[in-house]
């Protein structure tokens, strides 16, 4: 046996070790003069005395957005920051994030060699608990699921790792012994891991496994120390973790119960979380679970030049090696013998971890996969907020699943190496050389699998960034401002908490959540608080639509609404992957030029710059009106709010007076039954009597008798018997004639009976319908010159094969496999000076219908309309050298050669002759607003473009796209995304878009929908079709947002890993809609009376309003559908008042109790 003096070497020669190996991982991941930030960032070092301020009152946290509950814990923090600030001692401000990591590194296998030696291994001699300690200590090091956490870092998964090994090994050793030291170690432990909290679902996954071990421990060990010991342990070691938590734990709670589905609803939340429960089920498989693998290894990261690449790029690579894979799969051999080793010789600390621990892990990263999948499902169905706590398992459980495979792999070893020791008695050296062996055998194989980790890939190079000086000085000017208003920031292009800027050569920078609001005190309006109240989508929306509008007028009433001072803009910010377009940078700085109420504050180079906007009534934090309005609607997930618009500050006291306003579900589809399909138009029924309604909807009939053209009149309902008024025009016989509408055109050539020229036509009360009677000189052209280009406008088909042939007036386009299209410049057939054109052809064809249309090169669109006479009318709205005729020929579909033949083609420049104004009766009594769909098309009829969704490539590997008879579409993907596009070019978006949409989700992700606007480029909806398995049909209303034209629906069938996803799409139809008409319909709000009182912070009832020592005797209310008021009888001393948040006052009480548990602890008597 060793001499004492030896085992005391050998004994610290192992933790030695395993800390130096350790620091040479921290050496290799560390980067000179860079921050470690990017993804989810938490960054108090940029300052702290902020920080503080935000976490010891931090129930409320004010710098987001309005403000907003803390639904995360953030004075779970302290600790952490105390950590951070005895570093801030002897490190500069950029190697302190780097310092907690590097620590937490050093302290997680520590524990957990500290874990086997102490405890699991404690009954063996020094040197097989050494070795086996330090194997495990190595493993925990040295596996996928350290790499996957420290590789994007975030905190609280940190903390987690570095003292998960150190609560559990003191938890242990008090409920083993019942002493008093090891009971103050659990709890100084335990208040060091306290920041893990800061994801409350991290916390609640461990007390979940701590719970677990101890109770397995507990039963195993009754027998020895009987049950009210076994209890009395188990119970003051619960009691301690909750209320050392209490002072974060009471708010948390305070947030679930009353705010915790509205997370879910947040547009962020209810589609990142599909995608997230996705990626998690994609690895649920024991291969996956076996070597902690999961959903990073299958996300992306932009690698610059408008690219994105794989996320763990070199990991994966290095595990393609089959015989790194096979070390892992043997690896986790190993463990499992550990597991049964420990319950052969039922060692119950053993069994706690085997079955507290690594199965409850294994079942919650296995999730809705067989085995148990079943009760996983029954428990997202049945247990509140389960599904959304638990979208992420893997982050919450991998950690814990980690520090059992390394506990039962170290035990393993250790009893391995105690055998060999009883088996060579008395022949030390020998048993020496072979432990050692065995210790650099496993420790090489060890290293080895995860031998990135040694070159610099624990930590991705993304992650590590030189962040320039001009945001520091940002920071400082923001300190230094005094005066009240929230900060927004710009560009404003994604509803998407997540950002991407361009600082080097290589268009790199930082890319995640966002790292501003830790420099500046001033609450600011980012995307990354829309999720945490969703109020906070409702200045977003606003402020888009103003924007994207370019609406200077509604953009500074959007400033105004939010008392908004400060406009933060970025030109580093990019937007990789789609077109650069959908930044509006130029647009956004148009806007701000145009306003003389905003001025330049300072500019800090690169273009980083920050405005200031100057109200015309100061903003100030509380504030006394008596000049206000009484309504009551909801402006959830709405992009107007018609009444502060049109009067100004109101209060949500009164009946809902605006029928079109609030009318959206949490997934942005209009309420079920408000909206009617009527084959050939919408029925809209907001069932509100027509004399409390602002506008009036009326559709216009015509039929000619000779050359008189006979207008009727008729009710919003669309019923011809019920004609309002009625107008004879006579028309010139020799011209081709056009009639307008409130600037909509209608062909009226070759009317011979009563027609429908136009439904669901505007008018406000007080307005009038304009009428212009246009004639255009018709002249016949010949596309047989040298100006044309003949071209293939869509061809994915492969063996395309297309010609031209000319004839005596006009030509025929041949092709197979191919849209074939013939191009010419519009400009040489119109005069230079033309605005109105008309275009008439006919069209004869083998099969395929051609089609004509005037091609927009800005845009990339057809323009214009095909109107009821057979003639194609576009205005040009733009240089007319940007519009081309084109001639396509349908024939994608063909697999034999088809001919298509366009002849008797004539032009002309359409002008007006005569105009007239009708206004019919008002008092319709209708209830119902009607709109005309443009044209109702079969899905049959689009010529669509499945695709993979990365790559654009039509060869599909392990999916089908398949078109049935009846005209539904299935889209069928496994380990890669389909993509579709549905094309609507001539709907407008200066009135606004009605989306309908009928599909079902049979299997995985349910479909996807981004429709492009092809003048920003920008999606100006995105949202998910649901998982009904049942055909569901849903409508989505799109606002006004330019004086363009064009839009395409693009479907995405999503996959995750080797997921599959199975979706049908039946219908899809896109229409005009008088967005502006609905949304501004109702009656004139009545004035309040009394004194508001504005408190400049979101809603939320726990806010009151004191006097004195006493409630303030007001109402409670919510102004301009954000803020909180309190409408007051005659008029108040606003110096007497003062508002509360009362929720507070729980993080102080949990203050005091977590005081009182450890100064009960300290008082506690030593056990004798």
């Amino acid at each position: 046996m060793l001499p004492s003096i030896k085992a005391k070497v050998l004994k610290s020669v192992f933790p030695a070790i395993l800390v130096l190996v350790t620091l040479i991982v921290c050496k290799q991941n560390y980067t000179r003069d860079t921050y470690l930030t990017g993804w989810d960032t938490l960054h108090p070092e940029f300052n702290f005395k902020l920080y503080w301020s935000r976490i010891i009152d931090g129930v409320w946290q004010e710098h987001q957005g309005l403000g907003a509950v803390a639904s995360q814990a953030h004075a779970s923090e302290i600790p952490r920051i105390i950590i951070l600030q005895v570093f801030d001692f002897f490190l500069p401000t950029n190697q302190l994030r780097y310092a907690y990591a590097f620590l937490m590194l050093v302290l997680g296998p520590l524990g957990v060699y500290a874990f086997l030696y102490f405890c699991l291994l404690d009954r063996k001699s020094t040197l097989p608990r050494a070795m086996g300690a330090f194997l495990g200590g190595l493993f925990y090091l040295f596996n996928l699921g350290t790499v996957q956490h420290f590789y994007v870092p975030l905190e609280m998964f940190l903390t987690h790792y570095g003292f998960l090994g150190w609560v559990f090994l003191s938890a242990s050793l008090y409920f083993q012994t019942g002493r008093k030291k090891h009971l103050v170690l659990f709890l100084l432990f335990s208040i060091f891991i306290i920041p893990q909290a800061h994801t409350s679902t991290l916390f609640y996954s461990y007390i979940l496994l701590l719970t677990a071990y101890l109770g397995v421990f507990g039963i195993s060990s009754v027998r020895d120390k009987g049950i009210k010991v076994s209890l009395s342990r188990f119970g003051i070691i619960i009691l301690y973790t909750l209320s050392l938590n209490s002072f974060w734990l009471f708010p948390n709670l305070y947030f679930a119960v009353n705010h915790g589905r509205e997370i879910q609803q947040s547009k962020i939340h209810m589609l990142f979380s599909e995608e997230a429960f996705l990626q998690n089920k994609a690895y649920g498989n024991i291969n996956d679970v076996a070597i902690v693998k999961n959903f990073l290894f299958n996300w992306g990261e932009y690698v610059g030049s408008n690219q994105f690449g794989e996320l763990l790029g070199e990991w994966r690579t290095h595990l393609l090696q089959k015989h790194v894979v096979n070390i892992g799969y043997a690896l986790f051999i190993f463990v499992l013998l550990g597991g049964i080793l420990g319950s052969i010789k039922k060692d119950t600390k053993i069994i706690g971890l085997l079955v507290g621990v690594l199965m409850l892990s294994v079942f919650f990263l296995l999730n809705v996969n067989p085995p148990l999948g079943f009760l996983f499902k029954w428990m997202q169905s049945n247990i509140p907020l389960f599904k959304e706590a638990f979208r992420f398992p893997f982050t919450k459980f991998s950690i814990g699943l980690i520090l059992a495979y390394s506990c039962l792999f170290g035990y393993l070893l250790g009893n391995i190496y105690s055998s060999l020791e009883k088996f060579w008695t008395g022949r030390f050296v020998i048993y020496l050389i072979m432990s050692l062996f065995i210790t650099l055998t496993f420790s090489g194989a060890i290293v080895y699998y995860a031998f990135p980790l040694i070159k610099g890939n624990l930590i991705s190079s993304s992650m590590r960034v030189s962040i320039p000086s001009r945001y520091f000085n940002m920071f400082d000017f923001f300190s230094q401002q005094k005066l009240y208003g929230r900060v927004a920031d710009f560009p404003i292009h994604s509803f998407w908490g997540w950002t991407y800027h361009s600082w080097d050569s290589r268009g790199l920078g930082y890319q995640g959540a966002g790292f501003l609001w830790f420099g500046i005190k001033q609450p600011l309006l980012n995307r990354e608080f829309d999720r945490w109240n969703i109020i906070n989508e409702n200045y977003y929306r606003e402020m888009t639509k103003a924007v994207y509008s370019e609406d200077a007028a509604a953009f500074e009433k959007v400033l105004n609404k939010y008392d908004i001072r400060w406009l933060l803009v970025d030109d580093s910010i990019i937007a990789p992957g789609v077109d650069p377009k959908v930044l509006f940078k130029e647009e956004l700085q148009s806007i701000i030029s145009s306003m003389s109420s905003i001025r330049m504050a300072q500019d800090f180079g690169q273009g980083l710059k920050v405005y200031e906007y100057t109200p015309t009534k100061n903003f100030s934090l509380v504030s006394e009106t008596k000049e206000y309005y009484i309504s009551n609607y909801s402006t959830y997930k709405e992009f107007t709010d018609p009444v502060y618009e049109n009067y100004g500050d109101y209060v949500s006291i009164a009946e809902n007076n605006y029928p079109g306003i609030g009318i959206t579900n949490s997934d942005e589809s209009v309420f079920d039954g408000l909206i009617e399909d009527k084959e050939d138009k919408y029925v809209l029924n907001f069932g509100k009597p027509d004399d409390s309604l602002y506008y009036k909807y009326f559709t216009i009939y015509g039929r000619r008798e000779l050359n008189t053209l006979v207008l009727d009149i008729t009710r919003p309902d669309g019923d011809p018997r019920s004609v309002l008024e009625s107008r004879k025009v006579t028309l010139v016989v020799d011209k081709h004639p056009i009639l307008k509408v409130n600037g909509s055109a209608v062909g009226i050539s070759d009317m011979t009976k009563d027609e429908k020229l136009l439904e669901g036509v505007e008018m406000r009360k007080n307005e009038t319908l304009n009428f212009d009677i246009q004639y255009a000189e018709l002249k016949s052209i010949s596309i047989n010159d040298s100006h044309k280009v003949l071209e293939s406008c869509s061809d994915y088909r492969g063996a395309a094969a297309y010609a031209i042939r000319y004839e005596t007036n006009g030509f025929s386009l041949v092709g197979r496999n191919v849209d074939a299209c013939v191009t010419a410049p519009l400009r040489q057939y119109i005069p230079e000076y033309a605005k109105d054109v008309v275009l008439t052809y006919k069209v004869a064809s083998s099969g395929s219908t051609g089609m004509v249309c005037v091609f927009n090169s800005i845009s990339g669109l057809c323009e214009g309309q095909n109107l009821s006479d057979g003639s194609y009318f576009v205005k040009i709205s733009g240089d007319p050298d940007d519009y081309y005729l084109r001639f396509i020929s349908n024939t994608l579909t063909s697999s034999s050669e088809e001919s298509v033949r366009f002849f008797d083609i004539q032009i002309g420049e359409s002008t007006l002759d005569s105009s007239f104004i009708i206004n019919p009766l008002l008092s319709t009594g209708s209830s119902f607003v009607v709109v005309p769909k443009n044209e109702d098309k079969e899905l049959a009829d689009f010529v669509s473009s499945p695709r993979i969704c990365n790559s654009g490539s039509t060869s599909f590997e392990n999916s089908t796209v398949q078109k049935h008879p009846d005209g539904t579409i299935t889209y069928d993907s496994t380990n890669e995304s389909v993509c579709d596009s549905f094309h609507f070019p001539a709907i407008s978006h200066k009135s606004g878009a009605l989306l309908e949409i009928e599909s079902r989700n049979i299997s995985g992700m349910p479909l996807r929908v981004c429709v492009t606007n092809e003048i920003t480029k920008r999606c100006d909806l995105y949202v998910s079709l649901g998982e009904s398995s049942q055909y569901k049909k849903k409508f989505y209303i799109i606002p006004p947002l330019d004086e363009g034209t064009g839009y395409t629906v693009n479907i995405s069938n999503l996959t995750f890993g080797n997921t599959r996803a199975v979706n049908e799409l039946k219908y899809i139809n896109m229409t005009e809609l008088p967005y502006n008409y609905i949304k501004n319909m109702g009656t004139s709000p009545d004035k309040g009376t009394g004194t508001l009182i504005e408190y400049s912070e979101a809603y939320e009832p726990g806010w009151v309003a004191v006097c004195g020592w006493r409630l303030c005797p007001a109402e409670h209310v919510k102004v301009n559908n954000w803020s909180n008021g309190w409408v007051f009888e005659g008029t108040v001393d606003l110096s007497k008042i003062r508002m509360y948040f009362w929720p507070q006052a729980l993080e102080y009480l949990g203050f005091i109790l977590s005081g009182l548990s450890i100064a009960s602890l300290l008082n506690r008597k030593k056990k004798k």
